[in-house]
């Protein structure tokens, strides 16, 4: 999430320029490809989400359902009511605030904040229209993401004890898939075994 504190900032998004005013604020999807161009005299606030951040339980379906909030809200603040960009604004300089002056507790203050952020989102933030396509499009990006994360999650494990045993079981627990279901997900997305894989 990105907020204009002064000037005006240019910058891409999936090739799509875009320029934004103090005030503005403008949500980035983080599949989305996006680029700063020379803006002299702006300066700006950039919020990162990293959703294992907000993850209560490893097997729930709350990465899922923040990466699509992301994807369904109205991406820039011209078009929400004024009261819900003054909202988030408050929200953003106070997370900034929180960030810069580093003061006993601003961790969970700035979580907090974050919270309350998230809950904006749901609840006030104007959402896009959906077609049958588009969500489509964008189960199909999600399930794709999720394959990646759940691979990096496999090799990370993986690397940090190679030296080590790891048995089939292991690593299904660490997966949340049964021993069968972790064997075909790592064959159909590796193109080998996990056994020959490991060796």
């Amino acid at each position: 999430m990105i907020y204009v504190l002064r000037g005006s900032l240019n910058l891409g998004v999936n090739d799509v320029p875009i320029q934004m005013n103090a005030g503005e604020i403008q949500i980035i999807n983080g599949g989305d490809v996006h680029y700063f161009l020379a803006s002299p005299n702006s300066e700006r606030i950039v919020i990162q989400f990293d959703l294992a951040f907000f993850q209560q339980d490893k097997k729930s379906n709350e990465q899922a359902d923040l990466r699509r909030l992301f994807q369904t809200c109205v991406s820039s603040s011209r078009n929400w009511d004024d009261a819900i960009r003054s909202k988030m604004r408050e929200l953003i300089l106070t997370i900034h605030e929180e960030e810069q002056n580093k003061q006993s507790g601003f961790e969970y203050a700035t979580k907090a904040k974050m919270l309350e952020m998230l809950v904006l989102l749901y609840r006030e933030v104007p959402k896009n229209v959906a077609t049958g396509e588009n969500i489509l499009r964008d189960e199909a990006v999600l399930k794709s993401q999720e394959t990646l994360e759940t691979l990096d999650e496999i090799f990370s494990y993986i690397e940090k004890r190679y030296k080590e045993p790891i048995n089939l079981q292991e690593m299904a627990d660490l997966t949340g898939f049964s021993t069968y279901y972790f064997t075909k997900f790592f064959k159909r997305n590796t193109g080998m075994t996990f056994v020959t894989f490991f060796k």
